[in-house]
Formats: C-alpha cells, structure tokens, sequence
C-alpha cells in the first residue's frame, strides 16, 4: 500500500505536484529569457539598425520657431508657419541632444522637402546646414561624426566633383 506523504496524499501525488511545479518554473524562465531577449533585440534595433540614434520624443513645437527662421526666404522676411506651410516629420537628436537634424515637409507645395542640421549654442538651437534635400560633403564635416554618419546614411551628403 502506498505511504502517506506531506498533506495526507499518497506520496505520488506529492511527486506529481513537484512535476507540476517544476514545469511552471520552466515555463516562467522561458518568459523572463524571452522578454529579456526582446529588450535586448528592441535596443539593438534602435540602436543600431537605426543610425545609432536614440528614439526620442519629438520636441517639435520647441523647435518650430527656428525651423521657421531657416526657411525664411522671402524678400520681405515672412517667415513660414509650421502646420501652415510645413509639417516637421522628424527630428533626430545627437550628443545628448546638442545636434538634431529636422526633416520637414512643405504644406500645398510650398517648397520641396528638406533637411536642417542644428545645434544647441546659448540654450538655443542654430542653423548649421540646410535647409537642403543634400549637402556637398565638405559643407558637412563641421558636424559631429554621429551626424555626419546619419547624413551619410541617409544619402544626404553628395561628392563634390573637382575642377
């Protein structure tokens, strides 16, 4: 007759209880890897695969007034309004957010899409290059590596052909 074990059951039932235990052990283990595995491959696309750039949100309101100044064109300096003549599509920011390259586009055909590079000086963001579809690659080496490598990237920069 079979022994009583722990709980008044016979001893393999507490066996297949330990069974039991032991396969939602495992089945949690293989949770915890995957969700670490998916951390990791979600860093690994948005660091890598993604010009090195990190997600950040968009600040695009902030950004907005010198954007517009960029843009400005006119003879009588009317600068254009953002959600008016441009949307801004994305801005992707570098060295802890000192550079950012802002991608826009035009309202009704207001202009061609563009590009400008920025940079924080005085608490303040500058106009480096742009607005442009493409910079000579001499215009672009005044911009940090990580920059200039999103800019490569993303067939911004062009060969200038010597005389």
């Amino acid at each position: 007759m079979p022994g009583i074990g722990p709980g008044l059951l016979p001893v393999g039932a507490v066996g297949w209880q330990n069974e039991q235990e032991n396969q939602m052990k495992q089945r949690l283990l293989l949770l915890v890897v995957g969700l670490v595995a998916l951390g990791t491959g979600v860093h690994f696309a948005r660091y890598y695969i993604l010009d090195r750039a990190p997600v950040v949100t968009l600040q695009k309101g902030a950004l907005a007034s010198t954007v517009s100044q960029s843009l400005t064109n006119s003879p009588d300096n009317v600068a254009p309004v953002i959600g008016k003549n441009y949307t801004i599509q994305s801005v992707t920011y570098f060295d802890n957010d000192a550079w950012a390259v802002v991608r826009i586009n035009p309202v009704n055909n207001y202009a061609s899409p563009a590009v400008i590079v920025l940079h924080l000086q005085n608490g303040s963001y500058k106009t480096i290059l742009g607005p442009g579809s493409s910079f000579p690659s001499s215009s672009a080496q005044n911009v940090p590596t990580t920059v200039l490598y999103y800019l490569n990237s993303h067939k911004l920069t062009t060969n200038e052909i010597a005389d």
